[in-house]
């Protein structure tokens, strides 16, 4: 209703005006038809260059319609400039779709524009036949000044009724646009005036200044919309930036898209849309157009009720955020467009973008922070949750230790976990440790972490809870691991060391609470009980440390040597060989034997070093011996792992001048199963060299006597532990008496370890074992009682001496 009313009003005015005007021109400048002519010709380019200020839901269009409009003054009546201009409008507009109402207003305000037009036309001067009279020139600028005031005031008018009105910025750019295309206009039909006024010819020159500056202001137009756009893109783009990094990032894409194309709705829909799949097709973009000519568009458009659209998928195929639709698209300058279509898609990358970034980050994160393998978390962030629990617990330094803590931190490593490894291949050990994160996983309550902290190594902080109930947890953690575990057909038991330290009782700070519950962990090994930390275990830690320090400088120095003990074939009673067996004599502590070290040694890294020492030192005094005597030498599962241990073998042979099968390497019988690639790899390798292969306690490990066939090896050492109990223990002699038929059959040598009995070495005898080595023929020597020993020995088989104590500790081994 208001915009009716304005529009009567300027209507009024326009016909009061025009009524009150008599035809002002004293010189006809132009016959009227072609004045006529003209004139709606020239209102018909003013139209179809139209600048357009789009705001709200409506728009506000800026023409040089200001020269026309002057012009016309000057050549037509009133009525008849009138006529023209709404002739050229209408002509105009209906290759354009313009609303009636906007139509309706438009005529209304320019009915207003000419009426006044020419009420000042007969009050200002005019008189332009003599071209050096400049006294007139000021009327076009006034009447220019004053139309455009009218119909800017009645556009801001409606413009507010419509819910359209304009921001202050916008308003500056329209009237600054009006202003200085309307003086520009003035001063334009000023200079035609002119050329009129000296001939009617210059009419033509008229024409062709018209045509040019139409498509000057045109370009002008254009350039101007396109500065307009890019700002707009990149006000875009920065404030989804900061939305990303406010965390709302979808909702400011749907804003910024509508703002961007103008558009009455913006979905960003997630999740599979069959429909909007169909209307793209393979394309990542489409453009519906109000008049497309796509039949399925046509149909998808009609559908939805959606007059235009522009759909866009967002995001790769593989990770889909979803598909950005606009619709109908706001304002008078008819559908979206290509250059639409383009910002929509800029903007929709730029997005895509910005949401790669954060998963990228998030990605980069977890990896920071969690093990690539189990998905647990890392000792980095096991280290950061216990520090930001730290901040929140009060430490008591010297308070009494209470019966409830805090938190607690167990430390737990699987055992013979390197044998599985060894044994199974690594992908059976990656499917342990799967199976072991997936176990504490569910045994843990929600509140704790679970991490892996590298290796077989594992640890949980759990929340405050009272002190036994650690210990009860960490109880039902071992018994857990305990169940058997399916690993490409081998059913395996997991047993596991626990160590536990407790805040506050045990440390104030992460790090310390970490190292002393791996330092009761270590403790928990060597007990196989559950460990608590206590100071005392700190003692042994660093007398640990003090071990495999020393143990290194005694490899320099070569303090760590071999001692020999022999082996006889029990047919006939001859020493055939000696195995070398690491002794180290040790300055402050004495003898110290392999099972002190040996695996201290593994865990420092010393066992490639210890191997090659003992290795260089047996092959010396084999030399020495008489040429059927051999050496064997014991060799870590980590050895085999080395490409380059068959080259040093080589070396060693030839620098001790010792033939290639005098030497025989014993391998433990884990090392030796067939998905071990690197080690049957490095076994083949050796055969090439020519050194025998032996497998060492064969029957304890985790492989089966059907291997056997498959692996480059020369001989079968039966382990003590069945061969000792075999006159008591019907079991272990049947198992000794397998082994003797099976690599008997597959034509392999078998050495029977811990022969202390003449009887035990008869019942081998007819068993069909061939070699033995026990306390029976002698103990472990050390190199320079060899020769004596050998000098010495006159078939001690045929009577035996007594049996000897045991001289070394509980528990402890010989070899």
């Amino acid at each position: 209703m208001v915009v009716m009313v304005v529009v009567g009003v300027l209507v009024a005015v326009g016909v009061v005006a025009m009524a009150a005007t008599t035809d002002p021109r004293a010189t006809p400048l132009l016959p009227l038809p072609v004045a006529l002519l003209v004139i709606t010709a020239m209102y018909m380019l003013a139209e179809a260059v139209m600048l357009n200020f789009e705001t709200g839901r409506h728009g506000v269009g800026v023409t040089i319609s200001d020269l026309p409009l002057v012009l016309g003054v000057f050549l037509l009546p009133p009525p008849l400039l009138l006529a023209a201009c709404v002739a050229g409008t209408l002509a105009t507009r209906s290759i354009r779709t313009t609303p009636p109402i906007k139509t309706l207003f438009n005529l209304s305000v320019v009915t207003a524009e000419i009426g006044v037009a020419g009420l000042l036309f007969q009050v200002l001067p005019t008189q332009i036949d003599n071209p050096s009279d400049a006294s007139w020139w000021w009327t076009p600028f006034v009447i220019v000044l004053l139309t455009d005031l009218i119909g800017l005031l009645a556009t801001m008018i409606a413009m507010r009724h419509l819910d359209s009105d304009m921001s202050g910025q916008e308003s500056v750019e329209v009237v600054l646009t009006l202003v200085i295309s309307g003086a520009f206009s003035a001063a334009l039909a000023i200079i035609c005036l002119q050329v009129l006024a000296i001939s009617r010819t210059g009419i033509m020159l008229l024409v062709v200044v018209t045509v040019v500056l139409t498509l000057i202001y045109r370009s002008y137009a254009a350039m101007l919309r396109r500065h307009a756009n890019l700002g707009q893109l990149m006000a875009s783009t920065q404030e989804l930036s900061q939305a990303h990094t406010r965390g709302d990032l979808a909702e400011a894409l749907v804003a910024e898209a509508k703002l961007l194309v103008r558009a009455s709705k913006v979905a960003l829909q997630r999740g599979e849309h069959p429909d909007l799949d169909d209307v793209l097709g393979e394309r990542e973009s489409a453009l519906l157009e109000r008049q497309t000519a796509e039949k399925r568009d046509r149909q998808w458009l009609a559908a939805n009720q959606y007059a235009d659209a522009i759909i866009l998928r967002v995001g790769p195929p593989r990770s889909r955020i979803g598909y950005l639709v606009m619709t109908d698209r706001l304002g008078d300058s008819g559908s979206f467009t290509d250059e639409d279509l383009q910002r929509a898609t800029t903007l929709a990358r730029h997005a895509e973008a910005l949401w790669a970034n954060s998963l990228l980050a998030q990605r980069i994160e977890h990896d920071a922070t969690h093990d690539s393998l189990t998905g647990l978390v890392n000792r980095q962030r096991l280290i950061y949750t216990l520090t930001h629990r730290l901040k929140t617990t009060v430490v008591a330094g010297d308070q009494a230790v209470t019966d409830t803590c805090d938190a607690a931190v167990l430390v737990l490593d699987l055992t013979r976990f390197g044998l599985i490894n060894e044994s199974l291949g690594y992908p059976a050990g990656d499917q342990l440790l799967m199976v072991v994160s997936e176990r504490l996983r569910m045994l843990s309550p929600a509140s704790a972490q679970v991490a892996r902290l590298g290796g077989d190594e594992f640890a949980v902080l759990l929340p405050g809870c009272p002190n036994d109930e650690v210990t009860r947890f960490a109880e039902r953690i071992r018994e857990t691991l305990r169940e058997p575990v399916n690993l490409g057909g081998t059913r395996v038991e997991v047993a596991c060391a626990v160590g536990t330290s407790l805040i506050p009782h045990d440390g104030s700070d992460a790090e310390t609470l970490m190292r002393r519950a791996d330092v009761a962990m270590y403790a928990s090994k060597r007990t196989g009980r559950i460990t608590r930390y206590h100071q005392s275990l700190d003692t042994a830690s660093v007398d640990r440390l003090e071990i495999l320090g020393d143990m290194r400088r005694s490899l320099d120095e070569g303090a760590i040597r071999p001692w020999f003990q022999p082996k006889i074939d029990l047919r006939t009673g001859n020493v055939i060989g000696f195995e070398a067996l690491a002794r180290w004599e040790h300055p402050t502590r004495g003898m110290v034997y392999p099972d002190e070290f040996i695996a201290l040694a593994e865990q420092g890294g010393l066992s490639q070093p210890l191997t090659s020492a003992m290795l260089t030192a047996a092959l010396a005094e084999c030399s020495r011996w008489a040429p059927d005597l051999s050496v064997a030498v014991n060799v870590p599962a980590r050895q085999l792992e080395d490409t380059d241990f068959a080259a040093l073998v080589s070396r060693a042979l030839a620098e001790a001048g010792v033939r290639s099968n005098r030497l025989t390497l014993e391998i433990t019988e884990g090392s030796a199963v067939p998905g071990h690639l690197e080690a049957l790899r490095s076994l083949n390798d050796l055969r090439e060299v020519g050194v025998r292969i032996s497998v060492d306690d064969f029957g304890t490990g985790y492989s089966a006597l059907g291997y056997l066939h498959r692996l480059p090896v020369d001989e079968v050492k039966i382990d003590k532990s069945f061969v000792m109990p075999m006159r008591t223990q019907r079991e272990a002699a049947a198992i000794v008496s397998t082994i003797i038929d099976l690599s008997g059959q597959l034509q392999l040598q078998t050495v029977a370890e811990g022969v202390e009995e003449r009887a035990v070495a008869d019942q081998l005898v007819r068993m069909g074992c061939t070699m033995a080595q026990g306390f029976m023929v002698s103990r472990p020597m050390p190199a320079h009682q060899v020769r004596p020993w050998l000098d010495g020995y006159a078939q001690r088989l045929l009577e035996p001496p007594p049996r000897i104590p045991h001289q070394l500790r509980p528990g402890s081994s010989q070899e």
